[in-house]
């Protein structure tokens, strides 16, 4: 998946949740406007960390494998 895909993907599993920034936010431990950020600005640098806390506050958990490039 793609940091794109990512980004749309947890927007998308909050608003079928029903669950406003807000509450996202401060379940994650990051303020709504990274929430806001992390979902609208594909430019925004969030970290892992963001990604990550989202991810749990919806109840999901991301799971990354390391892969050789030639493959």
């Amino acid at each position: 998946m793609t940091e794109t895909g990512l980004r749309t993907t947890l927007k998308a599993e909050r608003k079928r949740q029903n669950k406003s920034r807000l509450q996202v936010a401060r379940r994650a431990g990051v303020c709504e406007n990274t929430v806001l950020a992390f979902e609208n600005h594909p430019k925004y640098n969030s970290t892992f960390r963001t990604a990550e806390g989202i991810a749990r506050a919806l109840g999901y958990k991301i799971v990354w494998t390391l892969e050789r490039a030639d493959k």
